[in-house]
């Protein structure tokens, strides 16, 4: 956990002063030191932000996380009554069935939790502002792609993502050979240029947006 040395102000100007090292021999080696360092550089502090979000918005999403599970399960769970058979211990053998529907349903209940929590979890250990909440869509199904930040959305239904208000995201619109993109609608808030593919979004409130594909 670096938490510490990215918002405590003790820990920041001990880490500063050389006083770590003081206190723990080597001190400075440590992670904390590093990320202390790293956190005052605006590309790499909006860099980090917007990865954080993006787990939990896209790869902790539910359907998709539903999907994994789905598609583990049926790769591996023809496998795993023969593997509780040979090394379960005795109340996982009683009922082999009853145990595998347990853990997956436990695998699920985790992944759930964490796209709930997680970003409540982001807040409190780096002293953020509560999110906003960001919607994409498309006009025009199956005429392009969008991309948030370096994340390739599904635009086949609306996104919609939790963002923190100390960063901005960037949006770029991808039209398919065949397709132009006309612009975005904005609502919710306000772009500088809403003709531009690729956009700086200010997270100031709630905002949805549009690619127009024709």
């Amino acid at each position: 956990n670096v938490s510490p040395a990215l918002v405590d102000e003790q820990v920041k100007e001990l880490l500063k002063s050389g006083e770590m090292d003081e206190i723990y021999e080597g001190y400075c080696n440590d992670p904390w030191c590093l990320m202390s360092s790293l956190w005052e550089n605006d590309n790499f502090r909006r860099e980090l932000l917007l990865s954080l979000c993006d787990v939990r918005n896209i790869y902790f999403e539910k359907d998709r996380v539903d999907a994994q599970i789905k598609a583990l399960r049926g790769e591996y769970g023809p496998l795993l009554p023969d593997y509780f058979r040979r090394f379960g211990t005795y109340y996982v053998c009683a009922d082999i069935d009853e145990h595998i529907d347990k853990e997956f349903s436990l695998l699920g209940g985790f992944f759930s939790k964490r796209y709930d929590t997680f970003l409540e979890i982001v807040q409190n250990a780096l002293d953020l502002s509560d999110p906003v909440s960001v919607t994409v869509r498309t006009s025009g199904a199956g005429k392009g792609a969008v991309m948030l930040g370096h994340s390739v959305l599904d635009v086949s239904k609306d996104f919609t993502g939790l963002y923190f208000p100390e960063c901005t995201v960037t949006l770029t619109a991808q039209p398919d050979e065949g397709s132009t993109f006309a612009g975005w609608e904005c609502s919710g808030g306000a772009i500088e240029n809403p003709a531009a593919p690729s956009i700086e979004v200010p997270l100031e409130c709630d905002i949805e947006l549009t690619a127009i594909f024709e």
